[in-house]
């Protein structure tokens, strides 16, 4: 679960930038929703969606799309959902699949399907401990701890390579925001 000790969670990362910076009708996509009471049923938005390979929601609800972030984003740009091809979420977070390679691929997508002035947050980029910060997800089935996988590398390589204001909140396993700031 959480870190016991911490005194802000990824949801209240979030819950701060929508209102501070958003009108009412603010639009969030959540990458990888996993448990949806995690994180996405927290986030104080009206206009909320989810896409993960797994729905873990409870009956009747469901994962709006039920499938891999590569290939939301692959339809998405094909015209192939509800969203026009150009869609601009306000806050986009990202809690998927926790691979570097993966995640700097959500964050490339992300960046261009957020508002110029909106705000794309990954979770787990300050992992606690070395057993925490790996990319061997068979290691992560048998150790069974918390995992943030690489996902701290595909925030680095980013920060390294962008011009984008981006930081990480030392809460929650490391909250990662990037600000498009007028993008």
């Amino acid at each position: 679960m959480e870190e016991a000790d911490s005194a802000m969670f990824r949801f209240d990362v979030i819950n701060r930038l929508l209102p501070k910076h958003f009108s009412p009708t603010a639009q969030y996509l959540e990458i990888g929703v996993d448990d949806p009471r995690r994180c996405f049923y927290r986030i104080a938005c009206a206009n909320k969606t989810a896409v993960d390979p797994v729905n873990k929601f409870p009956p009747p609800q469901q994962v709006d799309y039920q499938m891999t972030s590569d290939e939301f984003f692959s339809r998405l740009r094909q015209g192939k959902t509800p969203f026009p091809v150009d869609q601009r979420w306000d806050v986009i977070f990202i809690d998927g699949l926790h691979l570097a390679e993966q995640v700097y691929r959500d964050i490339q997508n992300a960046v261009r399907h957020c508002q110029p002035h909106g705000f794309v947050v990954l979770h787990d980029c300050n992992p606690a401990t070395h057993l925490n910060a790996h990319s061997d997800l068979a290691y992560f089935h048998k150790y069974q701890g918390e995992w943030n996988g690489s996902t701290w590398k595909a925030f680095y390589r980013f920060r390294t390579e962008s011009s984008l204001r981006s930081y990480t909140v030392d809460t929650d396993y490391g909250v990662g925001v990037i600000e498009m700031e007028g993008r």
